[in-house]
């Protein structure tokens, strides 16, 4: 039915250019009620007890704040909510079916939850009420090795880890919005399956647990290597440096390139990994000279929390500056940073952040 809220969406940027986000989330609704209403009655046809729950239902479950047009759930509240409305009319037998999409912020003015809004419903829900498994019915099959669109060889995948969906979703897998996966508890079971298959039985299952904010230091130091030049950087000469640094017994924990530098962060083997390098620079001129700063510490921040939370570098690096502490690297992934400082400091680093990030 996203074809209903799509041309909604269309028809009233159409009508109102410049229409609110809150006007604008309250024509959306229509589209998903229409189908809530439309499922329910089709399976009260089949001899089933349906009941459509939209956002002015007396047993609506999801409220938010008032962001409009990609608003968070009061994760608290709507819990109780769940537990209040939802969960008395499955204990009765009944099917609800609850509008996707859809929140409903104090004041009772509808908002939506943005992209994959129904699939965060669904999540959310599941989460509330304590379920063990939540299936997702979607237009393809589960997550791939890769996007089958662009590769011919890319196969399905029948389980990923909460993070890795996560790292996925935000990188481009168009299978469910990570958003969702933000309300998925630690004991929640994830099942991606295609419409026309088993709803039971295979496509992708995500399980485990994917942190809301945490901070870890790395058990050992590690080497800062920069390697300088201008062909250093070029995409060959990187895989070149990279897989010699591996063969040398070198762990690459990061690596990054900048204008006419490469920046590997490695653990183990830095006499051999500096030699390999330096034949590869002597011998296919890869680069022009090879340098090596030891006594690293690499501390990551990482969690479901970090991008809904704007300025974060800012609000972590601004404390280190002010206490006098050197960043020698910083590097970030969806929702991962990775800092590197002096070792002697990491103790440190690693309050400062806590602090700053109320973790």
């Amino acid at each position: 039915m996203s074809s209903v809220t799509d041309r909604l969406y269309e028809e009233a940027r159409k009508a109102a250019p410049g229409i609110s986000p809150e006007k604008m989330d309250s024509i959306l609704s229509l589209g998903e009620e229409h189908s809530a209403r439309l499922l329910a009655a089709a399976l009260v046809d089949q001899g089933l007890e349906a009941v459509a729950v939209g956002p002015l239902s007396p047993q609506w479950p999801i409220f938010t704040n008032g962001a409009f047009g990609d608003a968070d759930p009061i994760l608290d509240l709507c819990r109780r909510k769940a537990r209040e409305n939802i969960l008395p009319l499955v204990e009765e037998g009944k099917i609800p079916v609850v509008c996707g999409f859809l929140g409903r912020e104090a004041s009772g003015r509808i908002t939506t939850l943005g992209r994959g809004g129904s699939d965060t419903t669904a999540v959310l829900l599941a989460g509330c009420l304590g379920f063990d498994e939540v299936i997702l019915v979607k237009d393809v099959k589960g997550f791939y090795t890769a996007d089958p669109r662009l590769v011919d060889t890319a196969s399905q995948l029948e389980s990923l880890d909460a993070d890795e969906a996560y790292y996925l979703a935000s990188g481009g897998a168009k299978v469910i919005h990570n958003k969702a996966l933000r309300y998925k508890p630690p004991k929640l079971k994830i099942r991606i399956v295609f419409g026309d298959e088993s709803l039971f039985d295979g496509g992708t299952i995500i399980e485990g647990d994917f942190p809301d904010l945490e901070v870890e230091v790395h058990g050992e130091p590690v080497t800062m290597i920069t390697v300088v030049g201008d062909e250093a950087a070029e995409p060959g000469n990187v895989n070149l440096i990279a897989e010699k640094t591996k063969e040398s017994g070198g762990k690459i924990m990061s690596m990054g390139t900048v204008e006419r530098a490469l920046i590997i962060y490695v653990e183990g083997g830095l006499a051999e990994v500096l030699n390999s390098i330096h034949d590869l620079i002597r011998e296919k001129k890869v680069a022009k000279a090879v340098s090596a700063l030891e006594g690293i510490a690499m501390i990551t921040v990482r969690g479901k929390n970090l991008e809904t939370a704007p300025g974060l570098i800012q609000k972590i690096s601004i404390p280190l500056t002010e206490s006098g502490i050197n960043i020698f690297g910083l590097m970030t992934i969806h929702s991962s940073i990775r800092l590197f400082v002096s070792w002697e400091v990491k103790d440190k680093v690693t309050s400062l952040v806590k602090e700053v990030l109320d973790v």
